[in-house]
């Protein structure tokens, strides 16, 4: 299996600068855009002037707790676009899925639903979010295995090949111990996934039997930093999930059996656990779960605001390129559009491994895909009488007759289908619409994904 490690520091946001929209990458044929959105940079454009978010996305979402630009855990309000910086960059954060949340008790660990072996509950203590979101758990002086877990079996797999995401924050509190998180639930047959963390640097020691391990850097505030440990896994068999988190000796080790001290710490708190849809998808964004019932979150539904949708439907042609990252599923869309003659649209083929496009009868673009988590860049241009598609990876553009002089989609939506349907969750970088159906030289030079 694929162990993936990042350490990842405070997302650093570049000045948007003024008229970044004209710098020559993001010209097509010489042609500003009509319409852009740049997360990395922290602009937006329309119409040859700066513009906010809102004049250029509806959002509808409910609340939700991303990484702020300084590592902390910030709540962003409903129906506000979901500016996240856990990838190491600040992106706007689509969850096109809704998504069920396992716990229990995902703050101040150490209540109902835990069990605590050779260790003891401290007091709950700060978190990233600025309140006691965690708990100090201690060791005592037993030779033996510190560690604690879930006590009750809430969440369950219904099968082998299910893929589960764990996410909990740590921070080191007396002493140097470093940390194993752990699933231990009947679901693996033995080979329980594991991923080992220094919690003096956030590097992962070890992993075994995941497709994906990733160590997010975070910051308590007015305490110092601490790590989102990652961790997604796939099950061998039907049973339970149960989360763990063992301490390990020393401050380059993965020991878990030692003689404890009885004063060495560690800080636990927001934990979450939920099923996705790919081996190495990471887990959606916290929620907060204050008893041992899951909570569900609702799908995100980001849409082009109405300017920006006239602009794509332009009669004379347009060009729209979207740089982000997704899940490739088996269908998932990328852009999906509604309306008009036809309703092409950016997905992710059945096979879950490449990218294509569709013009309501046929796919007439494709190019290999990592499958799973990806990113990627790919630019459409329509009208008058043809669908273009670029993708990145030197993928050559291919034509096909439209049946309509041009595209007239009365409404568009990213990572899913206008109706919600075949949804995925993903990160847009860049959305960049331009009044022209480009030159196959010039859809190849924006068919790139964020760097």
């Amino acid at each position: 299996m694929i162990a993936l490690a990042l350490a990842v520091g405070v997302p650093q946001r570049r000045a948007a600068g003024t008229d970044w929209w004209r710098s020559p990458d993001r010209r097509l044929d010489g042609v500003d855009p009509g319409a852009a959105f740049s997360a990395p940079i922290g602009g937006a454009m329309l119409a040859g002037a700066a513009a906010t978010l809102a004049d250029l996305f509806a959002v509808s979402s409910a609340s939700k707790r991303v990484v702020g630009p300084t590592g902390t855990l910030d709540t962003i309000a409903a129906n506000a676009p979901a500016l996240d910086g856990s990838t190491g960059r600040r992106r706007l954060l689509v969850e096109a899925r809704a998504a069920t949340k396992y716990g229990p008790c995902s703050e101040a660990i150490g209540g109902t639903g835990y069990g605590l072996g050779n260790v003891s509950q401290g007091t709950a203590s700060l978190g990233p979010d600025g309140t006691t979101g965690m708990r100090e758990i201690v060791e005592n002086t037993a030779s033996g295995v510190a560690h604690n877990w879930w006590s009750w079996t809430i969440a369950n797999a219904n099968a082998a090949g299910e893929h589960w995401a764990h996410q909990i924050v740590v921070r080191r509190g007396v002493g140097a111990r470093n940390v194993k998180i752990r699933s231990i639930g009947s679901a693996y047959t033995g080979a329980y996934p594991e991923v080992c963390v220094n919690l003096a640097t956030g590097a992962i020691l070890s992993s075994a039997n995941v497709g994906r391990a990733v160590v997010v850097a975070m910051t308590v505030p007015g305490v110092g930093p601490c790590w989102r440990i990652e961790m997604t896994a796939t099950t061998t068999q039907a049973g339970t999930i149960v989360h763990s988190a063992y301490f390990l000796s020393g401050t380059a080790s993965n020991t878990d059996y030692y003689a404890g001290d009885g004063s060495s710490s560690i800080h636990f708190g927001h934990v979450n656990v939920e099923k996705v849809a790919a081996a190495n998808e990471p887990p959606s964004s916290y929620v907060t779960i204050p008893s041992t019932a899951a909570v569900t979150r609702i799908a995100d539904d980001v849409r082009p605001s109405a300017t920006v949708l006239a602009q794509i439907a332009d009669a004379g042609g347009a060009t729209i390129a979207i740089r982000g990252s997704t899940t490739y599923v088996g269908n998932g869309r990328i852009v999906g559009y509604q309306g008009g003659a036809l309703s092409p649209l950016i997905m992710s083929n059945a096979n879950a491994n490449s990218v294509v496009a569709y013009d309501g009868a046929t796919a007439i673009s494709a190019t290999a895909g990592s499958g799973g988590w990806g990113a990627f860049g790919a630019v459409e241009a329509h009208g008058p009488g043809t669908v273009r598609l670029a993708l990145g990876g030197g993928t050559v553009v291919t034509t096909s007759a439209f049946v309509a002089a041009y595209f007239t989609p009365t409404t568009a939506r990213f990572f899913a289908c206008g109706d919600g349907t075949n949804a995925v969750d993903g990160f847009l970088d860049e959305v960049v619409v331009w009044p022209l159906a480009g030159s196959d030289a010039a859809l190849r030079s924006q068919a790139r994904a964020w760097a």
